[in-house]
């Protein structure tokens, strides 16, 4: 992204941040949206949620359309302007549902549809309808999903070929799959094109997503291997890479940012108005592959690095993962959920630690900083929703 994309981005977002005002159902609610003041000061263009349809709720349907009506006037009511659907949940973090939560019309899709999801059913699908409310609202609508951890036992029966990355000695990681593998890199181009097919007509601003990338240091399985030669002309070994992890982190950098820019512009080519956006802190992500420049060339228009991910918070050092994206434009992603979840052993937030994390927030200079999200609303108890919306009060 040059510099003057960056501040049409931006420019973007305050003109979407002053928007506000526009109805959902309620009168009542309307009038309140309409008289409020907007902050042409407020240091943040984007403030919100993003929530899991079916990922860690409390039923096996998972959210119901009253329930993101509600919010919906609970965040316009709490000056938030984003709401990040997340489109797939996880049996490996969540037992209770594993598959995507729209009803996916591309063949090779169908096998790993949440059968039991709500909005999974065309026959129940309700999103579409949320999605274009909260786009007369004022909101920037984004759709999400992770395009590379899927549930290996179920994503081979529509893409018989894709497998998990291969560690540095010589294991499966579990559940995140490699971008080198074709069947791997379709699954992924498939699953944002199908959702966007469906919803991009009602309002999405943006899609975000977590991988193409490495898991760990790096895979090395046949396919990463052919490329890595193809490329440069050596062979990829764990004892090279190892021995050269400058050169290694490079070449993965340049390899995934080529992959995100493929993706992209076929994205693009079907829906050119979606931006891209990217979950990741970039170099500071371990061995992923993301770096601010392949990145921007690529056509990320911007990256939410984690905050409040790891297992005790060093707000001395809150600004590493958002530094680590610059010059990209950064909103973060920040994790406020009060309990761990099974294989996900997140630390426990509380009211005081979030109350932290704002006065850390206020306190710490990030220039490409351009908003905060919260992570997930689905599952956050209301002491830590007060919480949140208490400090996103500081800043609009």
């Amino acid at each position: 992204m040059t510099n003057s994309n960056r501040r049409d981005f931006l420019k973007r977002s305050s003109v979407l941040a002053a928007g506000l005002c526009t109805a959902l159902t309620d009168p009542s609610t309307v009038e309140a949206a309409a008289d409020r003041p907007q902050n042409p000061d407020a240091r943040f263009r984007y403030l919100g949620w993003q929530l899991g349809l079916s990922y860690q709720a409390s039923r096996p349907e998972g959210r119901r359309p009253e329930e993101l009506r509600q919010l919906l006037r609970e965040m316009r009511d709490h000056g938030m302007n984003f709401i990040s659907f997340m489109l797939v949940s996880y049996s490996f973090f969540d037992p209770e549902h594993d598959g995507f939560d729209w009803p996916v019309r591309r063949e090779g899709l169908l096998s790993y549809r949440d059968e039991r999801s709500l909005n999974a059913r065309e026959e129940t699908e309700f999103l579409g309808d949320v999605i274009q409310e909260a786009k007369e609202a004022g909101f920037h609508v984004q759709l999400m999903t992770n395009c590379g951890i899927w549930n290996p036992d179920r994503i081979i029966k529509g893409y018989p070929q894709t497998r998990p990355q291969v560690t540095w000695d010589d294991r499966r990681s579990g559940w995140v799959h490699c971008p080198d593998i074709p069947d791997g890199y379709r699954c992924v181009r498939d699953v944002i094109l199908d959702a966007l097919e469906r919803y991009a007509r009602r309002g999405v601003a943006s899609y975000a997503i977590e991988y193409p990338g490495y898991a760990g240091s790096g895979c090395f399985c046949e396919a990463t291997r052919t490329a890595f030669a193809d490329e440069t002309g050596r062979e990829l070994t764990p004892q090279w890479a190892r021995a050269n992890r400058p050169e290694f982190d490079g070449w993965k950098q340049q390899h995934i940012g080529s992959i995100l820019k493929r993706l992209v512009d076929e994205v693009h080519a079907q829906t050119p108005d979606v931006e891209i956006w990217l979950h990741t802190a970039c170099t500071a992500s371990g061995g992923r592959g993301h770096a601010p420049d392949p990145l921007r060339k690529a056509g990320i228009t911007a990256t939410m690095p984690y905050l409040m991910h790891s297992p005790s918070p060093d707000f001395s050092r809150l600004s590493k993962n958002v530094d680590a994206c610059y010059p990209l434009p950064a909103v973060a992603h920040v994790c406020v959920r009060a309990k761990p979840f099974k294989n996900y052993a997140i630390p426990p937030k509380n009211p005081a630690l979030i109350s932290k994390f704002f006065d850390a927030v206020e306190q710490t200079r990030m220039e490409n900083l351009a908003g905060l999200v919260f992570f997930n609303e689905t599952n956050v108890p209301p002491e830590n929703r007060r919480a949140v919306y208490d400090g996103v009060k500081r800043f609009v």
